[in-house]
């Protein structure tokens, strides 16, 4: 009931004789408003992390409880597929060790890097390039770990490419010399 500008619950008991009954009221309003602030603040944040340019992971004991749709397109699977599922299924098996190792610790409170590369199968049993970023936090009352996945897949390839470029221009770079050399010669 709204009274004056607050919010107030009633609740009444009717005793033994039903002429008389107690009532009681109660200001409700603060409560109301930090319901309401708490799903406010329960909407922006899922807007963001559906908005997300980056994949985001929650699992929690070992299994992934919670994806994002940008984690649904990077890792091409359907939602379906991957809840339920252990993160380290879609781990390639030369970064399972550094994956389990920084799980166990980070769960037991040890220090690890928050950042790390992987490379994770798609669908297509092609590989991505992953950067990680892994925090613990409290999900649905138990700790669990929040992953940040960002494809940076494009950024190696270009990297290599880049690294490869060098290497041939070293390479006509010291052919040239050595034509020049001889030609002076």
């Amino acid at each position: 009931v709204e009274y004056k500008g607050k919010i107030l619950s009633l609740s009444t008991e009717i005793k033994t004789d039903p002429k008389y009954s107690i009532g009681i009221i109660r200001d409700v309003t603060e409560e109301k408003k930090r319901f309401e602030r708490a799903d406010e603040s329960e909407n922006k944040y899922k807007t963001l992390v559906d908005s997300s340019n980056d994949g985001l992971i929650i699992q929690q004991d070992g299994v992934i409880k919670y994806v994002n749709p940008k984690a649904i397109e990077l890792s091409s699977y359907d939602e379906e597929v991957l809840l339920g599922q252990q993160f380290h299924n879609f781990v390639r098996d030369e970064d399972k060790a550094k994956l389990f190792n920084n799980y166990k610790k980070r769960m037991a409170g040890e220090k690890v890097p928050n950042y790390y590369e992987i490379q994770i199968q798609i669908q297509s049993g092609k590989f991505r390039h992953v950067e990680l970023s892994v925090v613990p936090i409290t999900y649905k009352g138990n700790l669990a770990q929040q992953i940040i996945l960002r494809d940076v897949t494009e950024q190696k390839k270009a990297k290599e490419d880049l690294i490869i470029k060098n290497q041939e221009l070293e390479k006509a770079k010291r052919k040239a010399e050595e034509s020049d050399n001889l030609k002076s010669a």
